[in-house]
């Protein structure tokens, strides 16, 4: 079993990315950071440093925008065709079938990147507790690189 890692959800703020290399998701992906995931030409997926819960990835399109209608055809049947794929590792490690998924999309949704991501969180009956309510803190089972382990081999494992 793995230790118990306390989460302090951190204050948000709006922090505006650009595609001049100035983008959070931008810079991880050009230095290939250990929280990636899943990566191909159009698409690629990362650990949330910050989950709401275990398992919690992003999905990100490797080009810099910020709405899904920017996207190219190409580039949203990969989005979600990956989005797929991912959902079934997901769904294998952490023995779920409930998820939320979504986008904050400008300013007032919350948004606190100006590159478009779509987080995936698993969700399990019961998933929160006292803790969660009371101190804007997440007991979690795992540290976001446990996760990233853990999702490292099971795609390893549906690609053989």
């Amino acid at each position: 079993m793995y230790p118990n890692y306390l989460f302090r959800r951190p204050g948000y703020t709006r922090r505006p990315g650009n595609s001049e290399g100035k983008c959070k998701f931008c810079q991880l992906l050009k230095e290939n950071n250990w929280s990636i995931i899943f990566k191909n030409e159009k698409v690629f997926s990362v650990v949330n440093l910050h989950p709401y819960n275990e398992g919690h990835i992003l999905l990100l399109p490797v080009r810099h925008v910020n709405d899904p209608r920017e996207l190219s055809e190409d580039e949203s049947i990969e989005f979600y065709r990956v989005m797929n794929y991912l959902l079934d590792i997901l769904q294998k490690v952490y023995n779920t079938s409930s998820f939320n998924i979504g986008f904050n999309l400008g300013n007032a949704s919350g948004a606190t990147y100006q590159h478009l991501h779509l987080h995936i969180i698993p969700r399990w009956l019961g998933d929160s507790g006292f803790v969660e309510a009371t101190s804007m803190t997440k007991v979690l089972k795992e540290s976001p690189k446990e996760t990233r382990d853990k999702l490292l081999k099971a795609i390893k494992e549906v690609v053989k």
